[in-house]
């Protein structure tokens, strides 16, 4: 018997396509889901159960518009080699402490760089985080508060 379960969307609701370019941005948000369904990296026939987040950031482009761009979904694992302790090491210029908690960066600035990539049939243009770091002391005044993601 075939069970059919709801697939679990992590991703923010974006509705504008963020420019290419290394903005000052504000972490607005951070989406963890638990048990969150998804194939096995050694077989993708067999799903299993992981726990992921991703973080949402804006900022103002050289329009002055606001928008939005959302990181990659990582597994929540501590593993000094998992894709999620390198982004908050990048992030913060520095290994974060183990028993801290991530999600109180939100609010928190970050400098970061994106990118376009099509994707595979080239009908789509997708925007990424490719590189995160500290906000440099003289562009902190470019974080935005946090109630820009709320207006």
């Amino acid at each position: 018997m075939a069970i059919i379960t709801k697939v679990m969307d992590t991703r923010f609701d974006i509705e504008a396509l963020p420019p290419t370019g290394s903005y000052v941005a504000t972490c607005g948000d951070i989406n963890d889901q638990f048990g969150v369904q998804r194939p096995s990296f050694d077989n993708p026939q067999i799903k299993e159960l992981r726990d992921v987040t991703r973080f949402l950031f804006g900022f103002r482009g050289a329009d002055e518009q606001f928008y939005q761009i959302e990181s990659f979904e990582f597994r929540i694992s501590g593993s000094p080699k998992a894709n999620l302790m390198k982004f908050l090491n990048a992030w913060l210029g520095r290994p974060p402490e183990y028993g801290w908690d991530y999600c109180e960066l939100k609010g928190e600035g970050a400098l970061i760089t994106i990118v376009h990539k099509p994707n595979a049939d080239g009908s789509r243009i997708f925007a990424n985080i490719v590189d995160i770091k500290p906000v440099p002391e003289e562009l902190r005044s470019q974080i935005l508060p946090l109630t820009v993601f709320t207006d």
